[in-house]
């Protein structure tokens, strides 16, 4: 893996110096800004002439801001330290590991529109030679298996363009892939911290890339990134032998917020009737007819269209799913990370999500043939070297578990996209399972969720037009 700074950013006034040429003595770093933002609460001079301050003596700025963020806890001054990072030859499994930070932004290459090449990672935790060999020829193995499916895909019909979306089921998580990352000073640190208590050599060396590159812009902003036991041992699951006793379901409505179309309701009538407190308004909901709750929401929600958010009053709504998902799916699942998202290890027990089109294509076999492989050679890693080093041999149609929290206001969001023609099918499927258990429990909540694509005519439907 290589990662590289794509950028930070700066004062205006630098900026607006290395535009005129005046800038050739300027220390280029965003520490400036967090250190004019460091003083704002306590010294009553304008913020421009703090920022100017600062910018003419980046020695002394520095040691101000190290003293206000780790000497006086006031870490929400590095936010305003911003750095964008090319993310290169990462492995897929190592990509799931650096986007589980919620308070960064991630655009990733998509093996969805990209035809694939034999581009992977032979993890370096392998220091046996001939496993090392073995792993390199069944990744080959598995990038035989995923062009012969696009071919036969092709030959039953399928569009060129689509053929790789569902041959990519059988790549393994060894799969490079790339992203541009952007993230704060403040999260950065927390990211580097969990990231170096890795047990992966390869996520290890991505947060000590992350944290040479940052420290050499911004140094005084990123101090504590040894990882404790507690960062290390709350990432890690034990190898336990329970199983289930009940036939599995790929979502589970596991709980939700308490009559939900009545908490709502009650938000929206305290918004009209403010000066009354939660339990007096709630009284007087409960008291009212279905109808005369809906045209509460009807007439909050006159005029949404599919780009306008609902009111945050529906995030006091919440809805708790368990997700048995692909690979595949969760690398799209993941990056809804305003909803509280916690994966579980993949489990071969699970079995696999195979495409309708490889079972068109004749190929159904094939695929099974090639996870089989694929999960030998899991075991024999996992022997060794432990599960999560495993996890590399494993493929794109191996599932796992996520254990999802997120409220109506976000479930509204993960809709709009993934409820829609444009999304894949694998969370197109699992999404629309979602919005039908929550509808069952809250009608008048859920009633506008759906898709971009249907959602003029949901909404003309739902407001009688």
């Amino acid at each position: 893996m290589k990662i590289q700074l794509a950028g930070f950013n700066l004062d205006a006034d630098v900026i607006e110096d290395l535009k005129n040429g005046k800038g050739t003595n300027l220390i280029l770093t965003p520490e400036t800004l967090s250190a004019a933002a460091a003083r704002i609460s306590r010294d009553p001079r304008p913020i421009p002439e703090l920022r100017r301050e600062a910018r003419l003596d980046v020695a002394r700025a520095r040691e101000r801001t190290e003293r206000i963020v780790f000497g006086l806890g006031h870490k929400s001054v590095a936010e305003h330290a911003v750095f964008n990072f090319d993310v290169l030859d990462a492995s897929r499994l190592a990509i799931e590991h650096i986007e589980g930070f919620r308070l960064a932004s991630y655009t990733e290459k998509s093996q969805r529109y990209i035809r694939l090449g034999e581009d992977f990672v032979v993890p370096t935790d392998i220091d046996n030679p001939d496993l090392r060999e073995e792993f390199r020829q069944r990744v080959l193995g598995n990038f035989d298996c995923y062009n012969a499916l696009v071919d036969a895909i092709v030959a039953s019909g399928q569009d060129q363009k689509l053929a790789g979306e569902d041959a990519r089921y059988v790549c393994p998580l060894a799969t490079t892939g790339q992203l541009e990352m952007t993230v704060n000073a403040r999260e950065l640190e927390h990211i580097i911290q969990e990231l170096l208590g890795s047990p992966l050599e390869e996520v290890r060396d991505a947060a000590s890339q992350f944290l040479k590159i940052a420290s050499g812009v911004a140094h005084s902003l990123i101090r504590y990134v040894d990882p404790t036991e507690y960062t290390k041992s709350r990432r890690r699951f034990p190898d336990l032998e329970l199983g289930t006793t009940k036939e599995e379901q790929e979502v589970t409505l596991v709980r939700h917020t308490a009559e939900p179309d009545v908490q709502l309701v009650t938000s929206l009538y305290q918004r009209r009737n403010w000066i009354s407190d939660y339990e007096t308004c709630l009284a007087r909901v409960r008291a009212m007819s279905h109808g005369e709750m809906r045209n509460y929401v009807l007439e909050t929600l006159e005029g949404i269209t599919e780009h306008d958010d609902v009111p945050r009053d529906f995030e006091h709504i919440t809805f708790t799913f368990e997700i048995i998902t692909s690979a595949a799916a969760y690398g799209q699942w993941k990056r809804h990370r305003m909803a509280t998202m916690d994966p579980r290890p993949y489990d071969l027990s699970l079995g696999l999500t195979i495409p309708e089109a490889v079972i068109r294509a004749g190929q159904e076999r094939r695929l099974r043939e090639e996870a089989a492989t694929s999960e030998e050679l899991y075991n024999k890693i996992k022997k060794d070297y432990g599960r999560e080093v495993a996890e590399y041999a494993l493929l794109n149609a191996h599932r796992r578990r996520i254990l999802v929290t997120l409220n109506t206001r976000e479930f509204y969001a993960v809709a709009r996209l993934r409820d829609d023609q444009h999304a894949q099918w694998d969370i197109r499927n699992g999404t629309r399972k979602m919005l039908d258990l929550a509808s069952e429990k809250a009608k008048l909540v859920m009633e506008l969720a759906c898709g971009k694509d249907r959602f003029k005519e949901v909404a003309a439907r739902y407001f009688g037009k």
